[in-house]
């Protein structure tokens, strides 16, 4: 249960504070050593019918401790009685009283709990710890309608009972009792009270509330957690605790950029606290804060300079602040620290193709296969290296060695569409257009929404002038899915051509040169279709457009010349 939280120390380890009170009687109530006499005899006191107090009180004393010393060896149950006997001797003992009364509750003997605290109420009408006690009885009885009106007569008396108002407001809250829980809240709010602990405790109490019960913001508002907490930081004089309660409560509420700057007044408390800057990382990343989660990363790694992953998380976060260079170097770290970590090998190798360090790349590849040999990553990088290269042979030569270790993989590995696109894309440019179809045909069939692999196969086909009807239905599917895009208008309008419907392609060409006003390829169909329909001159002025586009390409020079009959 909640309240168990702040309930005080056990019984055994509450006699040196009850000991402390009988100063001067040190020979009678110093705790006993263990004697085969102590271990048979009943409990008795010599002084059983004094009527002096501070005799009464000794007995109660050395009793008390004898029950201490039994519990030790013997257990809670042998103990009991000594303990019985020592507040019967001094039933006006209220901090006495309450033990006892809690050692019987550990034993589940709540009448004799209920005896004890309705003699030690009646020895102290005033005092509400009793009544609280009386309250955690009834609770742990499954008596809740008795603890709350145990614990409403506590809080009469002592308003700022923080225990009570803790119980009362756990009873309320688990009846979903919202009235009588505001209420409670509320008169605790109102009270004067110079303790950090209790406005820390009533913040935990206003945040357990919003959290299980919603509803609860139609009754109190919500910025009674953060007045609470700022109380008790102003109390404590800032103090740690209360500041870690009150970005807790941000954090629960989504505010997390006001999280992780409470969190930073904490870490300038206690700047190497690592666990704490980690906290604050989290929030800063949850906030969306990249460049404060990278000064905090730097701090971190500057007190826990082996640990990987956190140059591994710094890498990221360059990556996604656009700083490449950053991101390969804490990348680097982080394999010489560990080599043995295949994904980051993953994202190195891919920030240096992406850069065409190429042969760093290779260098990152090699250290990567002699220790992972059989990742089918490896040779798929490296295809798509030498497809970079434009040696396309070497790189479908890659591609299927990774595909063979893919499928002798012991783990499952399914290669995605991604993988089959590059895949096909080197067998098309390698000449092997069979190999090529057949792996665009699985990226279609992994990723049916891939317009790419639609305009790929079948430009490929229209292009050699094979499957033209099957090519022009892929090819629609492109544009369906991409419409405006100049590529595959140029697709569509090349595949009409080859089909024969000249004049109906014409209109796709000149849209798609509108769109890619420099692309020698586009440029050359529209010069093609306008000379088939006998547009010599609006021929010319395309072709010429397309040579400027790509003045070493001597296919196009031929056709310039051909066109103009020299």
């Amino acid at each position: 249960m909640i309240f168990r939280k702040w309930l005080t120390p056990s019984l055994g380890a509450a006699v040196g504070l009850i000991l402390l009170v009988g100063s001067g009687c040190a020979s009678r109530a110093t705790a006993p050593t263990t004697t085969q006499a102590d271990r048979n005899a009943k409990p008795t006191v010599t002084s059983a019918g004094t009527q002096d107090p501070q005799a009464r009180r000794v007995e109660s004393l050395a009793l008390f401790a004898t029950g201490v010393s039994v519990e030790m060896r013997r257990g809670l149950e042998a103990a009991l009685e000594y303990y019985q006997r020592a507040f019967e001797t001094d039933p006006a003992n209220l901090e006495l009283g309450v033990n006892i009364a809690r050692a019987y509750m550990s034993r589940q003997k709540f009448d004799e709990a209920r005896r004890i605290l309705q003699t030690t109420m009646r020895a102290h009408p005033r005092a509400a710890e009793p009544l609280f006690w009386l309250a955690v009885v009834h609770k742990t009885a499954n008596e809740p309608g008795d603890a709350a009106a145990a614990l409403q007569r506590a809080l009469q008396l002592d308003p700022r009972h923080i225990n009570a108002i803790h119980l009362l407001s756990e009873i309320y809250l688990q009846q979903t009792n919202t009235t009588d829980l505001a209420k409670v809240l509320d008169r605790a709010y109102r009270q004067k009270s110079e303790d950090a602990s209790y406005w820390m405790r009533l913040g935990d109490l206003y945040a357990s509330a919003f959290r299980q019960i919603p509803a609860m913001t139609n009754l109190v508002k919500t910025s009674r957690v953060e007045e609470s907490y700022e109380k008790a930081r102003g109390l404590s004089g800032g103090e740690a605790e209360a500041t870690l309660r009150l970005a807790g409560w941000h954090e629960m509420q989504g505010e997390y950029g006001r999280a992780a700057v409470l969190m930073e007044e904490v870490i300038r408390r206690r700047p190497d606290d690592v666990p704490m800057r980690v906290k604050a990382l989290t929030l800063y990343l949850r906030a969306e804060d990249k460049t404060n989660a990278v000064r905090q990363l730097e701090e971190i790694i500057r007190r826990e300079p082996l640990r990987p992953e956190f140059y591994n998380q710094l890498g990221v976060l360059y990556e996604e602040l656009d700083q490449p260079e950053k991101a390969i170097s804490n990348y680097q770290q982080s394999l010489t620290i560990n080599p043995q970590q295949p994904d980051v090998y993953l994202n190195l190798t891919m920030l240096l193709l992406g850069r065409k360090r190429h042969e760093e790349a290779r260098v990152t590849l090699s250290r990567w296969r002699e220790r992972f040999p059989t990742d089918f990553r490896v040779p798929y990088l490296t295809g798509l290296i030498l497809s970079d290269e434009k040696k396309y042979a070497e790189a479908f030569a890659a591609f299927r060695d990774a595909e063979t270790l893919a499928a002798e993989s012991p783990r499952e590995i399914k290669l995605n569409a991604q993988f089959y696109f590059a895949y096909g894309a080197a067998a098309e440019r390698s000449g092997d257009l069979e190999t090529a179809a057949r792996l665009f045909r699985k990226v279609i069939e992994l990723d049916p929404n891939d317009h790419l692999a639609h305009n790929y196969l079948g430009y490929m086909w229209a292009d050699k002038g094979i499957h033209l009807d099957e090519a022009y239905r892929l090819i629609k599917i492109a544009n369906e899915r991409s419409p405006n895009n100049g590529a595959y208008l140029d697709s569509l309008g090349w595949v009409l051509y080859r089909l024969g419907r000249v004049e109906e392609a014409l209109p796709y060409l000149l849209r798609a040169a509108e769109l890619e006003p420099t692309d020698p390829t586009v440029l050359d169909h529209v010069a093609e279709v306008l000379e088939k329909l006998g547009r010599k001159d609006e021929a010319l002025q395309y072709l010429r457009r397309a040579v400027a586009a790509d003045p070493q390409n001597a296919d196009l020079q031929q056709k310039l010349q051909r066109l103009l009959g020299n």
